[in-house]
């Protein structure tokens, strides 16, 4: 049994419970099961014996192809009705809310290890007898390997003895495959919503504000980052575990970020709260109107997969523009503005018609 509880429905309610604990917002769900890999191969041993013996006959074939289920498949049938009610959602494979449950047998590490061991021996010896081959009939190939065998893989070809299953159910692969299980497993159970985006463009203000926080043998530099600006301030609204800041991107500390702003995304990871236009409208002026006014935001939204191109898109067409004030003891000549367009270091350069008596030219 993968469960102690006396129906689904009690363990249903239980999983609900503490779904409900955990505070998430959700429309659907998607239920996730992992079972130990002992009860898929004693699935696929069963299988194979069921087409060994009864692989030829009309029935067999009909039913294995329509009414086979796994018992993962069927743990996971017998959960999704009992929780869709007391949820009070559908269950989709497409939700970004997933509830996950996983069975693992008691000292789990300590036997994943003699497994691997064991495999290694029964491969060991098969590979290591004179004259073994293998050879492939139909859907089926001769010999047992002692290693994991999927349920796709059983469907396609499930590797057999040349002389008969009976031959070998005193191997030590075969009673390794078959052995009981006397133990219960033990049951972990997590819920958490896929990452979630939210993008926007900042501006920066300050020339002591980096972009991300910057630390220099344990010093930091800067009085604050446009990450740590931004990303404490959406956490609380959303409720989420962490986040990281993506830029398209980035700006020394001393460099300022006008015009249009630089475009970001914020990864939100496990959201319990997903928000709406108007809670997004909320960070944005909350942020825009702190005290020391370091950083602007705008334009801030959820996007998809499709903001990764965006940023990608808005590094490569991003154009910078830059702006000096360069002061001389003479008036500019002619001869002057053409050996500064002709250098290689200023590949652009706006000249201003005005020659002031002050001399002062903008390079852009």
């Amino acid at each position: 049994m993968l469960v102690k509880k006396d129906c689904a429905d009690e363990l249903a309610a239980t999983i609900a419970n503490l779904v409900k604990k955990e505070g998430h917002e959700f429309d659907d769900f998607s239920l996730e099961v992992s079972i130990p890999s002992a009860i898929t191969e004693n699935e696929n041993v069963v299988l194979f014996y069921m087409k060994k013996k009864y692989g030829s006959e009309q029935w067999f074939q009909e039913k294995i192809q329509s009414e086979r289920i796994s018992a993962k498949d069927a743990l996971k049938l017998s959960l999704c009705s009992p929780l869709e009610k007391l949820l009070g959602v559908k269950s989709s494979v497409s939700s970004t809310f997933r509830i996950r449950l996983t069975y693992a047998p008691p000292g789990a590490s300590r036997k994943n290890q003699n497994i691997t061991e064991k495999r290694q021996e029964c491969k060991r010896r098969k590979t290591g007898a004179e004259n073994s081959s293998s050879t492939v009939h139909g859907s089926l190939i001769d010999g047992i390997e002692c290693s994991e065998v999927t349920t796709s893989k059983a469907d396609a070809g499930i590797r057999k003895p040349s002389d008969g299953l009976e031959d070998h159910e005193n191997s030590d692969c075969f009673k390794f495959l078959l052995e009981k299980v006397n133990q219960p497993c033990h049951l972990e159970f997590h819920c958490y919503r896929t990452h979630i985006y939210i993008g926007g463009r900042y501006l920066k203000y300050s020339r002591n504000v980096s972009q991300t926080r910057w630390y220099i043998d344990d010093e930091r530099m800067g009085e604050a980052s446009v990450e740590e600006i931004i990303g404490s301030n959406i956490l609380p609204m959303c409720l989420c575990d962490n986040y990281k800041f993506h830029a398209a991107g980035r700006e020394d500390i001393n460099v300022r970020m006008l015009g249009s702003g630089r475009p970001f995304l914020v990864e939100i990871q496990n959201s319990r709260h997903v928000p709406s236009e108007a809670l997004l409208k909320e960070i944005e002026v909350k942020i825009n109107n702190l005290e020391n006014k370091l950083v602007k935001v705008k334009n801030l939204k959820l996007v998809g997969s499709h903001g990764w191109s965006l940023m990608q898109e808005g590094e490569e067409e991003k154009q910078k523009q830059y702006a000096a004030l360069v002061w001389i003891d003479r008036p500019l000549t002619d001869e002057d503005i053409e050996a500064i367009s002709s250098s290689k270091d200023m590949s652009n350069f706006a000249e201003n018609s005005n020659k002031s008596a002050s001399s002062s030219k903008e390079v852009h």
